[in-house]
């Protein structure tokens, strides 16, 4: 869990003995966590990864700039739509947009469908529809969508939301994992790595 945290604080402090790739890395004790007693290290590699990824983009001002998670959560009224709900980056986004009150609509797979309703999405849509544009955006027309997050960050994500955003026709904040190399005038993601 240290490995990735440990790399961001080696850029900010300069040290090497913060860097990554090492045998034995050094970590802040406040920067690292425990692991459930379920779970190994190796079930739990990606975590690290996967939050700082979500976190930045939902939370950091420059993104979408959202409410903080809380243990107790109010329902905001508010929506955020995730698109690859049940990639590592996509489950804790809804995961965090869920502990922040908002409401999060997702795509996945239909195999996933299942899974990311476990996890709190309010309603899931099959990324590969023919309809999944026209079915996302009659589900958001009369919602407060306060973003959009693309935790897949590929042509095949980015070309159905710059659609999405375009129909609705209004501005809307929207993050990616990967850097967009074809933004429209309605639809250009901020990079959130």
């Amino acid at each position: 869990m240290t490995l990735l945290f440990r790399h961001l604080h080696s850029a900010k402090s300069g040290n090497f003995a913060n860097a990554a790739y090492q045998l034995s890395p050094l970590a802040l004790e406040r920067l690292a966590a425990p692991l459930p007693p379920q779970l190994s290290f190796e079930q739990v590699a990606a975590m690290p990864l996967a939050i700082s990824t979500a976190a930045a983009g939902l939370y950091l001002p420059e993104y979408l700039g959202l409410p903080l998670p809380s243990t107790a959560p109010k329902f905001t009224g508010k929506t955020v739509l995730i698109w690859g709900g049940s990639s590592s980056v996509g489950a804790t986004a809804i995961q965090l947009a869920i502990a922040s009150g908002l409401e999060a609509i997702t795509t996945a797979s239909t195999l996933n469908h299942a899974f990311v309703r476990s996890i709190g999405a309010t309603e899931v849509f099959d990324y590969k529809s023919p309809s999944v544009v026209e079915d996302i955006v009659a589900r958001l027309q009369h919602s407060e969508l306060v973003g959009v997050y693309d935790a897949i960050g590929e042509e095949n994500s980015l070309r159905p939301l710059a659609a999405i955003v375009k129909l609705l026709a209004r501005p809307i904040a929207s993050v990616t994992v990967h850097p967009c190399e074809n933004p429209t005038d309605a639809f250009y993601p901020t990079y959130s790595m």
